[in-house]
């Protein structure tokens, strides 16, 4: 009876031996994956500051773009609108143009006119 009572404490004393040396192996394997997980955690936070950096930069060069396109806007529109008072005093001047060749072309007449006309009348070849 002694006998077996050793025996049956022998058996478990290992068996407790080998529970907890299997409960301690997935211990350290846990807390290994736990340090994994949080090493990965870590490089993912990283990662994910180093894109919003990137993506502060991109905002500010984006902003940048749009207030270019909006200062080359407002010079087109400023430039179309001195085109535009170009024109219209280009438009003036031909117009005047026009006066000023119909009274010489007037004029010319006139004056051809009167040169015949003295011509005819003999006084302008007496001298």
């Amino acid at each position: 009876m002694k006998r077996k009572l050793v025996q049956i404490i022998l058996i478990v004393l290992l068996l407790t031996g080998f529970c907890s040396i299997v409960f301690a192996e997935t211990l350290e394997e846990m807390q290994s994956k736990r340090n994994e997980l949080q090493e990965q955690i870590i490089e993912g936070n990283q990662e994910i500051q180093e894109i919003q950096i990137e993506l502060t930069e991109n905002l500010e060069q984006l902003n940048n773009l749009n207030e270019k396109i909006l200062n080359y806007e407002n010079d087109i529109q400023r430039l179309q609108e001195d085109l535009e008072k170009v024109e219209n005093e280009i438009q003036v001047i031909e117009d005047r143009l026009k006066i000023v060749e119909e009274n010489y072309n007037l004029q010319r007449a006139a004056l051809q006119t009167r040169i015949v006309s003295l011509y005819e009348s003999g006084e302008i070849g007496r001298a």
